[in-house]
């Protein structure tokens, strides 16, 4: 079967923005998982699930976990048999057709949730639904991580920083000087540095003005030295540290960075 692609994402060289693939209008049951007779969707809230029921044959759509059912609408609520329960915490919502060949949508609201289902009385059924929530427990992680960081004072930044005993040396301490004709998202949002690297993360609603980086090594002779970097989301990556850093966004638009003392 395949499988729902959410997280897709095409990063393009030397930009700072990637792009997720769109959910689906109406999922169908190729789209989901299965596992014994159990099918599994990617949760999205805009989108329908089109789901197979059978005359004599009950569908259950289990429901998140701690999960309360608010309300449940149908377009057709005479050729339908609704029923639900609570089991073990997770509500369950039973479907039956009482016709064959009769199609119709429902809602199934919580308080967190709408389910947007299309029910089609067919000569098979769904036997179990459910739904699998990977970008909500991705902000649940992402916000865990940063709670951890703040409660052990480190930086939100240092997440790009793998190396744990390079965390613990991070160099936060920069200021920026000498700006020329640069606007407000031009103005990285911080730099840091672990002692070997330099760190910049750029601001995300730069997306077209990256700039060219360059060391400075002489201020009064404007003597600069070209500098590659590597891009990892809106982050810069040099492999070096610096005394004095520019960048340049065109001939005339410039800001300086230094470490403070």
């Amino acid at each position: 079967m395949k499988k729902i692609l959410l997280s897709a994402s095409l990063c393009v060289m030397l930009t700072t923005v990637c792009f997720a693939e769109e959910p689906k209008a109406i999922f169908q049951s190729d789209d989901a998982n299965i596992t014994a007779s159990q099918m599994v969707y990617e949760y999205a809230p805009e989108s329908l699930y089109h789901i197979d029921t059978q005359i004599g044959f009950i569908t259950d759509i289990m429901l998140k976990p701690g999960e309360t059912v608010q309300h449940i609408a149908g377009g057709d609520t005479v050729q339908w048999l609704v029923d639900q329960a609570t089991v073990n915490g997770v509500a369950h919502v039973y479907i039956k057709p009482l016709a064959a060949n009769i199609k119709t949508n429902m809602i199934i609201s919580t308080a967190t949730h709408s389910y947007r289902l299309v029910l089609s009385s067919t000569n098979r059924f769904d036997p179990i639904v459910s739904w699998r929530f990977s970008a909500e427990e991705a902000a649940v992680n992402k916000k865990r991580e940063s709670l951890i960081r703040s409660a052990k004072g480190i930086p939100q930044d240092a997440s790009i920083v793998s190396d744990s005993k390079k965390t613990k040396k991070l160099n936060f301490h920069y200021r920026f000087i000498k700006k020329k004709n640069v606007t407000e998202d031009m103005i990285p949002v911080s730099v840091f540095d672990d002692g070997i690297r330099t760190y910049i993360r750029m601001n995300p609603s730069n997306r077209y003005d990256l700039p060219v980086l360059y060391n400075v090594d002489d201020l009064e002779k404007n003597k600069l030295t070209l500098v590659n970097y590597r891009v990892k989301g809106n982050m810069f990556i040099a492999d070096r540290c610096f005394t004095r850093a520019r960048l340049s966004f065109a001939a005339k638009r410039s800001l300086d960075f230094v470490p403070e003392k």
